[in-house]
């Protein structure tokens, strides 16, 4: 008996025929699997000011690498997530929640952190160079050792803080809550701290030369030791 029996033309047409019409659809397939997995990020160039959506789905954790330059993740659920020494340069996070969240090391180079959540975070040693963090919630927040120059901190809510040895270079603190915040040592040659409320902060041995302090609230304030050469003081301690 003959097991091997030859395939006609007319069946091998068949054949191909069907491989050709499922293997396009596997690929779409395919696609829309790898879109909806990136759902939850967004170029900044894909959104407007202002637009919702996908700017409130919350970001899993293992879709940081998937983040890069230019995104943004605007008023997601983030607490407690561990993105240490990460680059998240230019990305925007705007009014999210990042409570407890460990950051340390990271690179936020002119992040966009306008409202954000960052209270008992940890971004010691963070690199947050040009950053907007305006009226942004670092209660607690450990920024000991963070490179902060040209950052944005007006209106922020700083209080009890770590900001011991941080380098503040140039940047705006003015109406920042800073009570009873730990800044010894910490280097703010030339901050704007108008109108900021120091009150029980200890600013002990840090530098504040040519800072502006007009209108800060200094009460309690420990200076001991600190720089303040051609800063601009309250009239309270003129």
């Amino acid at each position: 008996m003959n097991l091997f029996r030859p395939i006609n033309a007319s069946a091998l047409v068949t054949i191909a025929a069907i491989s050709v019409s499922i293997i396009p659809a596997i690929i779409h397939i395919s696609g829309l699997t790898s879109e909806s997995r990136q759902g939850t990020v967004s170029t900044a160039g894909d959104m407007e000011e202002g637009d919702t959506e996908d700017s409130q789905a919350n970001l899993p954790t293992e879709d940081v690498g998937a983040i890069g330059h230019n995104r943004k993740c605007i008023e997601c659920d983030l607490r407690g997530v561990d993105w240490q020494s990460r680059d998240l340069s230019r990305i925007n996070l705007r009014q999210s929640n990042l409570t407890g969240a460990n950051l340390q090391g990271s690179k936020l180079v002119n992040a966009v952190l306008i409202g954000t959540d960052l209270s008992q975070a940890n971004l010691s040693k963070a690199h947050l160079y040009g950053a907007d963090l305006k009226t942004a919630n670092l209660q607690r927040a450990n920024l000991e050792n963070a490179q902060l120059l040209h950052a944005s901190f007006s209106q922020a809510n700083l209080t009890e803080a770590n900001l011991e040895n941080a380098e503040l270079r140039d940047a705006d603190l003015s109406f920042a809550t800073l009570q009873n915040a730990r800044m010894h040592h910490a280097s703010l040659y030339g901050a704007i701290l108008r109108n900021a409320d120091l009150a029980g902060a200890d600013l002990s041995e840090a530098d504040l030369r040519y800072a502006d302090l007009s209108n800060a609230n200094l009460e309690g304030t420990d200076l001991t030791n600190a720089r303040l050469d051609f800063a601009i003081l309250p009239d309270s301690i003129r």
